[in-house]
């Protein structure tokens, strides 16, 4: 018997028996045949005898030989039940069904069976199955020829049939050289997981084939052996194309050879690359973001996609753009900004950021981190004092980490500077921060409250009522005096009340008739009007409240209400009493009017008789007779020019007097009222003289008055001589105005702070110089009077200078 590898008999050899005992037996046997015969003869000599026991011996021997063989193939069969009894176990453990028979067709041997091959045999629809494979197993038995079928039954389970020659192990002295063995097994679930891998090979070769992203699949050469339609329509061909010749995800076939060495070295790296490349699509130039990535575990060994970021590079274009544009404003900004990555390194600053913490442009430069420019800060005395330092680093580097909403603080550093700091997500990543020096607006806004408490308790103490009404038509302000003036009560105006509701809550202060609606409405209109108007409203009580409306900038009305009721009683009583002075002024003109001319009469006649009587027609005077007249006249015409200037004085006063303007050569003015003044001058012995300084120009006036007021003014220096006894008129242009002067003595005296008219020595001629003042005033000059100095003091007037191509003006009507 052959024995296995394992030192056992092998279940499958047949041991050839040991024929050496039978051998030695039959040899035995043989030998003794031979000797028997001599025993019949009579030979026992010792050679016989030791022949015989020879031939005992080899008998003996064969018996224990033959012995030892049973012996030996007892325990071999013993062995082979063994192996066969675990050769079936095996075979009844195994998946599906198998049965081997030796290969000689026409043998006798039965089939070794499995316990899985007798249940699938035991199926009634057994004959059916094998009636399909009939052939393919009798090829297998007569010819050795192997089959792998599927057979698929009607109820969806699916039979696999494997037969096989399998050679037997020996050392070809075997009776059987082969086994033939057919193995049935259930593959349903197997042919079922077959068709869920197609159909998810389909769904996602439809998927790639949708997707709008170019794919493809690379050979080991780099070459793409597969791609989806978005591929081809990228390279502007069809799929087969791409394949048949060869093309690549590159712009041209000079681009080729690179998009196949990039492919190739993240193969050797083993490590998926990407790169950009440009090319032309529908006469467009796209930007493709293409990756390439080994796979190891397939043919194709490289998976390649691109993606179309043409819209992503211009986004980024304009991003960058609009980061320029950001930084150019932020830089700008009065505030001081700093922005810090996600990393909690310096991304941007502002110089403003730098003068408010006083750093320097160098250290920021190297974008250092936010704890590193916090150190520096603390160092330069520009954050607040902390008593735990390390603590406060550390809850403002955690914001990087949850900082959501903004947060907003007041930092007061050592030195008294408040700052306010806005701290906010920045949206691509990291933190912004936004300070501002507040120091001064906090201390306008101090002043602003002072000012507002200081308003509201003004107001309070108003005597008027003030209320403002905002653009809703609401109450928005008041004082007190504005509740007492109309009688409201504390609870009516709480709330920020209507105007309409305040209103309804004073009707009984007006006379509205029958028609409140109409009345309120028209009362809502005028307050709530932006237009600024006053007057007075005239209540049933019998009061009258001074009223004024004001807009605001801010679309409010502002209204005042003063009650003026006993401002109105004595108003009227003040009109009676204006009204009486009227008619006692109008009689006082009347008066005058009427003594002026009443004197005036008869002091022309006396005047005409006294220059008939100097002249001699009543016959010739002797000289104290003439002197007698003389001063007689001189007296007379002094109080006509009196008479004159009490009815210019009353035309003034009344505002009756007129003047007729018209251009005046200031030399022909001044020299006519010397002349005018020339005989008063040689009786009272002062000489008069003239000095005009450059060409005095033309004013716009009233000459017979204007000539008036110089003769009056020559009149005081002739009156109250100057110390040198010279009377000196005086014209001068200064800029556009003349300045028309004369000197007067020490006579002539007037207060420092009195009325022009006002003297304090011996009067002035006629009835002073207020009538002069007026009349320079009307004119649009400007009367002057000295103060006194060495016993004289200066009089005159000053009249704006005009070109003499100018037209005259109108009359001036009183």
């Amino acid at each position: 018997m052959r024995m296995s590898d394992a030192g056992e008999p092998s279940p499958f050899s047949d041991a050839a028996p040991d024929r050496t005992g039978w051998a030695w037996l039959l040899l035995g046997f043989g030998a003794l045949g031979a000797l028997v015969p001599g025993a019949w003869h009579g030979y026992q000599d010792s050679a016989w005898i030791a022949a015989l026991g020879g031939a005992a011996g080899l008998m003996a021997a064969g018996v224990w030989g033959v012995a030892w063989q049973q012996h030996r193939l007892r325990d071999a069969l013993d062995t082979a039940r063994r192996h066969a009894r675990v050769l079936q176990l095996m075979l009844d453990h195994m998946p599906g069904g198998m049965a081997a028979w030796p290969a000689e067709p026409n043998d006798s041997v039965g089939p070794v069976t499995s316990n899985g091959y007798r249940m699938v045999m035991a199926d009634e629809t057994l004959p059916e199955r094998f009636t399909v494979a009939a052939s393919a197993w009798m090829a297998l038995r007569w010819h050795g020829t192997a089959f792998d079928l599927e057979i698929a039954e009607a109820s969806d389970r699916v039979f696999g049939i494997v037969g096989r020659r399998v050679p037997r192990p020996g050392d070809g002295s075997d009776m059987i050289p082969v086994i033939d063995v057919v193995h049935v097994e259930d593959r349903t679930g197997r042919a079922r997981l077959r068709r869920r891998l197609a159909e998810e090979r389909q769904v996602r070769g439809s998927v790639v084939s949708a997707l709008p992203l170019p794919i493809w699949l690379r050979g080991a050469d780099g070459c793409i052996n597969a791609c989806n339609p978005a591929c081809a329509d990228a390279l502007e061909t069809e799929v087969g194309a791409v394949v048949r010749d060869r093309m690549d995800f590159a712009s041209g076939p000079s681009g080729w050879p690179a998009a196949r060495q990039f492919a190739l070295r993240a193969a050797q790296t083993g490590m998926a690359l990407t790169e950009n490349r440009r090319l032309m699509v529908d006469n467009r130039r796209r930007i493709y973001r293409v990756t390439e990535v080994p796979l190891d575990s397939t043919p194709m060994s490289l998976f390649g996609c691109a993606v179309d970021i043409t819209n992503e590079e211009a986004l980024r274009g304009e991003l960058d753009r609009l980061r320029s544009a950001q930084s150019l404003i932020l830089e700008q900004l009065g505030s001081a900004i700093a922005i810090f990555g996600a990393d909690k390194r310096l991304l941007f600053y502002n110089q403003a950021y730098v003068r408010l913490f006083r750093l320097s442009e160098a250290a920021l430069a190297g974008r250092p981190t936010y704890s590193a420019v916090l150190e520096e800060m603390r160092m330069r005395s520009r954050l607040p004092e902390h008593a735990d330092f390390p603590l406060f680093k550390r809850e403002q580097l955690a914001l990087f980490q949850k900082l959501i909403d903004p947060q907003e603080d007041l930092l007061h550093l050592p030195d008294g500077t408040t700052l306010r700091q806005l701290i906010l997500p920045y949206p691509l990543g990291g933190l912004m921060f936004v300070l501002e020096d507040v120091s001064s607006a906090l201390a306008l806004e101090s002043s602003y409250n002072t000012l507002i408490a200081v308003q509201r308790e003004t107001l309070d103490h108003l005597a008027e009522g003030i209320s403002v009404f905002g653009s809703d038509g609401r109450l928005k302000l008041s004082n007190p005096a504005y509740a007492a003036i109309w009688n409201l009560e504390p609870g009516d105006l709480d709330g920020e009340p209507h105007i309409t509701r305040l209103l309804d809550r004073v009707k009984d202060f007006f006379d509205y008739g029958h028609d409140w609606r109409g009345f309120r409405r028209d009362m809502v209109t005028g307050t709530l009007e932006r237009a600024s108007r006053s007057g007075r409203i005239q209540r049933v009580d019998g009061s009258v409240i001074a009223f004024t409306n004001v807009p605001l900038p801010d679309g409010a009305v502002l209204s005042t209400f003063l009650d003026v009721s006993d401002s109105v009683r004595v108003e009227k009583a003040l009109e009676a009493a204006n009204a009486a002075l009227e008619a006692a002024d109008a009689i006082k003109i009347g008066i005058l009017a009427n003594v002026s001319y009443r004197l005036r009469t008869p002091l022309t006649t006396l005047l005409g008789y006294g220059e008939m009587l100097a002249q001699g027609q009543f016959g010739v005077l002797a000289q104290a007779q003439a002197g007698a007249v003389g001063t007689m006249l001189a007296a007379g015409a002094e109080m006509l020019q009196l008479i004159n200037d009490i009815v210019t004085l009353a035309m003034l006063e009344a505002g009756s007097l007129s003047l007729d303007r018209r251009l005046i050569r200031v030399d022909s003015l001044l020299t006519g009222a010397l002349t005018e003044m020339h005989d008063w001058s040689q009786r009272v012995g002062v000489p008069m003289g003239l000095v005009a300084e450059g060409d005095l120009g033309a004013v716009c006036g009233d000459e017979v008055r204007l000539r008036q007021v110089v003769s009056h003014l020559v009149g005081v220096g002739l009156r109250y001589p100057p110390p040198a006894r010279l009377l000196v008129l005086r014209g001068r242009r200064v800029d556009d105005r003349v300045l028309i002067s004369t000197t007067a003595g020490a006579g002539c005296r007037v207060e420092a702070g009195a009325a022009m008219d006002t003297v304090t020595a011996q009067p002035l001629p006629g009835v002073g110089l207020g009538m002069l003042r007026s009349l320079v005033d009307r004119q649009g000059g400007h009367f002057e009077l000295g103060t006194p100095c060495d016993g004289a003091v200066t009089l005159g007037f000053r009249l704006p200078c005009v070109d003499s191509a100018d037209p005259p003006p109108p009359p001036d009507a009183a």
